[in-house]
């Protein structure tokens, strides 16, 4: 794959998943029936090894690009 496809492919990507992002918290309904923690991560993980390994590293930028968001949130203490 040439570089300025790949460079396209990957700025596609991460705004696709900043747009996802913002649905999510338009929808606080939805988001409230998708979150899950580190069990439910694991569920999610578990399929993955039949597939090749490029969809389990994409998952784990997913989950790392989810955890630096939501880190860098102001979240009052309840």
């Amino acid at each position: 794959i040439p570089l300025q496809q790949s460079v396209t492919n990957g700025l596609n990507g991460l705004r696709n998943y900043f747009v996802m992002m913002g649905s999510l918290f338009s929808r606080p309904k939805q988001l409230g029936d998708n979150v899950g923690g580190p069990v439910r991560i694991y569920g999610i993980m578990g399929p993955l090894d039949r597939l090749p390994p490029i969809y389990y590293f994409g998952i784990l930028g997913q989950l790392s690009l989810s955890l630096a968001v939501f880190n860098l949130l102001p979240v009052p203490v309840l």
